[in-house]
């Protein structure tokens, strides 16, 4: 109140802020241009509307400051998304803790002095970081570059080399072949190497002239090579060569056409190189969900492989160029093609990889196996053994005797090493020539028994349809007149039982080498039966319930392991048993648990089988897909 009058004062916020009034002018500005300023202001008291976004009103004879427009700038990173150095942290605490310090106490003079010190060390440390690592960073981005350039330049003179002596190496060899002719050239190709993506292969007389020279691995980029049966791990698009002639065709194209019926019911479409059907089929996939549909086609190329003069290789290549189109007008991505009669499968890879190769299209081309690589390592060295037999001498006396007997001689050198056994004999582990080791350790180690083991792996088989009147000597005999048998000794037959049919199946077992010759020839002769030969599968089975696909750790069933595994009673052995046989799986009197008569090995023995086939084919499938 002053003078009686009460007068109103309004409140004031922050004293030292900028006031709306007040106009801010740019730097640098000249006289011209802040009169041209002023005027525009004086426009904007006039009544002139200004584009402002202001909603802030405005008091009664205020004059509102234009608003300025926002220069945009690029996304930079904000400084709270920058983690702050371990320096900084810590000059932060420092200061928090200087601040708390000096709330609480009055005479903090030197604690001051302190605080101040240490903040100084970390202020100069993070300098000189800064400085070290920027400086750092700047030799290191300049040492890259400079690194850089030199490897580009070295690049491009390689290939500059590289290109010279190809062109070189072009000129001498067309010079060579027009100085001695084309058969000399044919026959003298030493190191020549074609690379399909440096070539420009337009029709078959082109691809003619190349296909006796060695591709490189890089050339094949579309086709891959997978052996194995032809209707089985092949694509949804599938296509088979089959001869012209339906009643003269070779073993895999009546095997295509029983399978395919339908194909000859079809009109056969004409083309360069032959004819060809084509069929689709529709294939519904149960899922957990739904029913899923599947198109797949099926190309039957016909062709006549009786041709001479490479003109049957020529229809091929001529049905394959027709294939192709095929495939891009069906938008194939995959195809599998059958390896045709009469072509072999390194010319065949080559010219489909030239039909194919500009394309996005993958081929199979499913072909048999080599029988070269089929044949396995049998020359394969085992383990042999010498056994000394134990006795009243210790291990100890036994060692140093045979170490100061052996010192010196090159029977030395054909030690792997020793041990001991639970029964205190003596192995000795030799590489080769055991009898030559043995009479030297027989000489040194006077009065001890001694004996050679070889280390083989064994496998059992069984052969079934041997007649009645047979017996186990005669299949031995039979066995051993193969002349595949290299190891006699272990050759043994472990059973001759009958069959429902009146014959009888026997189980051998013998090295694993020798059964895997027997296996290739898979019949042998018995008396008057031509008998069949296949590998035993061995079914997981639990020794203490007696079911399957299970082992005793993880058995929850019944407890059977003290009964007879004849009559399942306890009391007894199997071997003892004069009761009538009996299964307590199916329970069915007649046979024992484990019989081929009993369902349920007959079920386990179908799962392990199909379990097989599954891991085998998965194997196959990983080994032979694109990379």
């Amino acid at each position: 109140m002053v003078g009686g009058k009460t007068e109103k004062f309004e409140e004031v916020g922050d004293p030292f802020a900028r006031g709306r009034t007040i106009q801010r002018t740019p730097p640098g500005l000249t006289k011209e241009q802040e009169s041209m300023n002023t005027g525009s202001d004086a426009s904007a008291d006039t009544g002139e509307t200004d584009n402002c976004e202001d909603d802030t009103p405005s008091k009664e004879g205020e004059r509102r400051p234009k608003k300025r427009k926002k220069v945009s700038s690029p996304i930079m990173v904000q400084p709270s998304e920058i983690e702050p150095s371990e320096e900084l942290m810590k000059i932060k605490a420092k200061v928090e803790e200087l601040v708390n310090f000096t709330k609480g106490n009055k005479k903090v003079h030197h604690e001051v002095k302190t605080f101040a010190l240490d903040l100084t060390s970390l202020v100069r440390q993070t300098v000189i970081k800064y400085k070290y690592d920027t400086v750092k960073f700047y030799e290191l981005q300049q040492e890259f570059n400079t690194y850089k350039e030199t490897q580009e330049q070295r690049v491009s003179e390689l290939s500059e080399q590289i290109e010279y002596i190809r062109q070189d190496y072009e000129n001498r060899f067309e010079q060579l072949s027009n100085e001695r002719g084309d058969s000399y050239v044919e026959c003298n190709l030493i190191s020549k190497k074609l690379n399909l993506n440096h070539q420009d292969i337009k029709d078959y007389d082109n691809l003619l002239t190349k296909l006796h020279l060695e591709w490189t691995l890089d050339s094949f980029r579309n086709v891959k090579i997978v052996h194995g049966d032809i209707f089985q791990n092949v694509c949804n698009n599938v296509v088979y060569f089959c001869e012209e002639q339906t009643k003269s065709q070779s073993r895999s194209g009546k095997r295509v056409l029983n399978r395919y019926p339908e194909i000859l019911e079809g009109e056969r479409i004409i083309c360069d190189g032959g004819s060809y059907n084509i069929m689709e089929q529709s294939v519904t996939l149960l899922t957990s969900e739904d029913r899923k549909m599947r198109t797949n086609k099926v190309v039957v190329a016909f062709y006549d492989p009786t041709k001479q003069d490479g003109r049957s290789q020529h229809d091929v290549f001529k049905l394959c160029e027709e294939i192709k189109r095929l495939a891009e007008k069906f938008n194939m991505k995959e195809i599998s093609i059958v390896n045709p009669q009469g072509v072999s499968t390194d010319v065949m890879r080559k010219m489909l990889e030239t039909i194919f190769h500009n394309t996005d299209i993958s081929v199979f081309l499913k072909a048999k196996k080599n029988k070269l690589q089929e044949k396995k390592n049998t020359n394969k060295k085992t383990d042999e053994i010498i056994v000394i037999k134990g006795d009243t001498d210790s291990y100890a006396y036994v060692l140093k005797k045979l170490k100061n007997g052996l010192k010196g001689r090159d029977a030395l050198e054909q030690i792997k090493g020793v041990q001991e056994t639970k029964k205190g004999d003596i192995l000795v582990k030799v590489k080769e020539n055991a009898e030559g080791v043995t009479k030297i350790i027989k000489d040194i180690v006077q009065n001890k028994k001694i004996k050679t083991l070889i280390r083989k792996t064994k496998c059992t088989l069984h052969i079934k349809d041997i007649d009645s009147i047979a017996d186990i000597e005669e299949v031995r005999t039979a066995v051993l007149d193969t002349n595949i048998v290299q190891s006699p000794d272990i050759l043994e037959v472990r059973s001759l039982r009958p069959m429902k049919n009146g014959n009888q199946i026997a189980t051998i077992v013998l090295d694993k080498t020798d059964g895997e010759g027997i296996l290739k020839i898979n019949r042998l002769r018995i008396g008057l039966s031509i008998c069949q030969v296949y590998q035993r599968i061995d079914v997981l089975k639990c020794y203490r319930c007696w079911s399957y696909d299970h082992i005793a750790a993880k058995c929850t069933g019944e407890d059977r392991s003290l009964k007879c595994h004849c009559c399942a009673q306890e009391g007894h052995l199997a071997r003892n048993c004069t009761n009538e046989a009996f299964c307590p799986l199916c329970n069915t009197e007649g046979h024992s648990s484990g019989s081929g008569r009993c369902k349920f090995f007959h079920q386990a023995l179908a799962r392990t089988n199909r379990r097989r086939r599954d891991s085998v084919s998965t194997r196959y499938q990983h080994s032979q897909s694109f990379k």
